[in-house]
């Protein structure tokens, strides 16, 4: 799996650049493009390609945060210590993608989208690509978790899911602002 970094290129630029990538055996690659660009998005079509996603990221300063609302506040979010992923958090890391390129990309098994997710769960409890994880339980059962990290000098949440049983609790909110 590779990415290709230049938001625009032209169709020759691009058949180029996947020709490399296959010699090096590449079998998969992303391109961040400008989605507003009309030769890019052509240039991608004709090499194959399809638009799998358009990502948002949001970026907050804590100090404009505004209170936690009291419903998140009684939340209580913890810590995940133990360094061995559960079947709980792999489960919530495979939820968390439901709707990420990596579900919606028809090149990409469901076996193989699952894997992904759990091992990027296993790497987050191991502390190899996050700095935390951050859980939400009751009764022993993990409900909610948030996989924290840092890219470009800024904190970044990785990953972020509650089961579907007990969202409408303010869990999800709670882990957002433990993480902040």
């Amino acid at each position: 799996v590779a990415a290709i970094t230049a938001p625009r290129l032209t169709a020759a630029e691009l058949d180029a650049a996947l020709s490399r990538l296959r010699r090096e055996g590449v079998r998969l690659t992303y391109w961040v493009t400008d989605p507003a660009h009309g030769a890019t998005q052509a240039a991608a079509q004709s090499a194959g390609g399809f638009l799998a996603d358009v990502r948002t990221t949001y970026a907050v300063e804590l100090a404009d945060l505004p209170a936690c609302p009291r419903a998140a506040a009684a939340v209580e979010v913890t810590s995940f210590v133990a360094r061995q992923s559960t079947p709980e958090l792999d489960q919530l890391a495979i939820d968390s993608a439901a709707f990420s390129r990596f579900a919606v990309d028809p090149r990409i098994s469901r076996e193989h989208f699952t894997a992904l997710f759990k091992t990027w769960m296993r790497n987050s409890v191991s502390r190899s690509i996050a700095r935390e994880v951050l859980v939400v339980e009751a009764d022993h059962h993990v409900l909610g978790m948030a996989t924290l990290g840092e890219k470009g000098g800024r904190g970044d949440i990785g990953l972020i899911a509650v089961t579907a049983t007990a969202r409408g609790r303010s869990y999800g909110t709670a882990l957002m602002f433990r993480a902040a």
